[in-house]
């Protein structure tokens, strides 16, 4: 993953802050480098340079991949609980009952969910070198992928039938749909993008459907 220099400097950053930001991620020390009388000039480019090197290996790549199944499996679970509860919310919003179903994190059920999340994420996150990956990205997604037979095959181990087990998937992967929505609309608000309630509705009715289409035959 490279440093994008010019992109930090057009958003403010001095060469000092861009040169203690990097210097502890390439195990460089900048105290002593000041002390030897180099100017963050002269410093920076050579952080920026170090930062872009591919510092990566087999192994460390192995132990991505392996990481990403089961943070990919908790993470499906988990967006499908924040996208029901949301799900819930839009639903009951639409029909006039904005008040009986609370909205974001005011929500137990979301708040718990975020909570998960950040928790695996802690754990299990990716190593920043190894994140853009496409071996880290499968590992997050065959856990993911892995999630969904789940539901159906603690079905099928009860004797359900084949209309309830698809059923079941289909619930899953539409909650996830929402759950994601979800997770995008507070990463704009985080950036501090207004997004209104009958948008934040639209957004996760928007993302079950598009779930729903996945799930039609060719």
């Amino acid at each position: 993953m490279k440093f994008d220099y010019e992109k930090a400097r057009e958003a403010g950053y001095s060469d000092q802050q861009i040169a203690s930001f990097l210097s502890p991620k390439v195990n460089f020390n900048l105290e002593d480098a000041l002390s030897s009388g180099y100017q963050y000039e002269q410093i920076v480019p050579f952080l920026v340079n170090k930062f872009g090197e591919d510092d990566t290996s087999v192994l460390g790549q192995i132990a991505e991949t392996a990481k990403g199944v089961p943070r990919g499996f908790a993470n499906t679970f988990l967006s499908a609980g924040e996208g029901l509860a949301e799900l819930s919310d839009a639903a009951t919003n639409f029909v006039g009952y904005e008040d009986l179903i609370d909205s974001g994190e005011e929500n137990e059920l979301v708040r718990l969910a975020r909570e998960g999340k950040d928790y695996i994420n802690q754990t299990l996150g990716a190593d920043e070198r190894y994140e853009d990956k496409w071996l880290t990205k499968l590992g997050d997604a065959v856990g993911s992928f892995a999630g969904f037979f789940v539901p159906g095959g603690a079905l099928k181990a009860v004797g359900a039938g084949s209309k309830l087990i698809g059923g079941s998937s289909l619930a899953l992967a539409t909650s996830s749909g929402a759950g994601e929505q979800a997770q995008r609309i507070q990463m704009a608000r985080e950036q501090g993008i207004e997004v209104s309630q009958d948008q934040e509705d639209k957004a996760i009715g928007l993302g079950v459907l598009l779930e729903l289409a996945k799930s039609l035959p060719p």
